[in-house]
């Protein structure tokens, strides 16, 4: 379930505060974040069913970058899921600008 609950592109907004829609590319592998904190594209760079997603922010414009990877590992009371992101902001003076930041809380059960 929580695999499901991540890589269900088109369900993402029923669950993730501050997101209005995802645009899904008919490739399925790029879609694009429509939130209070903008429109961010991204694509998928690589899935392992049950196990793994992992995403990245698809446009060198924006002027920040970075990657989510959600990593799923079974236990005895069900899942536990660690998300790891690596950001990165290339402009010096852009990285003392203040940031919003945002809580994605999980779906449950």
């Amino acid at each position: 379930r929580v695999y499901g609950a991540i890589t269900q592109l088109d369900k993402l907004t029923t669950w993730r505060s501050g997101l209005k829609k995802v645009e899904v590319e008919s490739s399925g592998n790029r879609y694009v974040e429509h939130a209070d904190w903008g429109v961010i594209p991204l694509k998928i760079l690589e899935r392992v069913p049950f196990s793994k997603f992992v995403t990245q922010i698809d446009d060198p414009s924006l002027g920040f970058g970075g990657t989510w990877t959600f990593n799923i590992e079974a236990t005895p009371a069900g899942s536990r899921i660690t998300i790891t992101e690596k950001g990165f902001v290339p402009n010096p003076r852009a990285r003392s600008q203040p940031s919003g930041g945002s809580t994605i809380p999980l779906p449950k059960k």
